[in-house]
């Protein structure tokens, strides 16, 4: 099963609405045939401003590490946007 998720949120925005539009989107999942997770993939924003500290390449390293700390047989991808 492959989820895109395409969010446009604003500043003060509820995460409500994406969750609710999310569980009507999604067929359940069937959890007594769980397969392997094969693949992560995400992106990381940062505002212009923090381009110079290299904010959104420092989180998505983060992310990485921490997913492959409980996930380690996963291919995780980090990519420059």
């Amino acid at each position: 099963m492959e989820i895109t998720i395409d969010p446009i949120i604003h500043h003060g925005t509820s995460f409500g609405p994406l969750l609710e539009k999310i569980k009507t989107a999604v067929a359940p999942y069937d959890l007594v045939r769980q397969g392997n997770l094969l693949r992560i993939e995400g992106v990381s924003h940062a505002s212009s401003g923090l381009k110079k500290a290299s904010v959104a390449e420092r989180q998505a390293h983060a992310a990485k590490v921490q997913l492959l700390k409980h996930y380690p047989d996963t291919e995780i991808s980090i990519k420059k946007e």
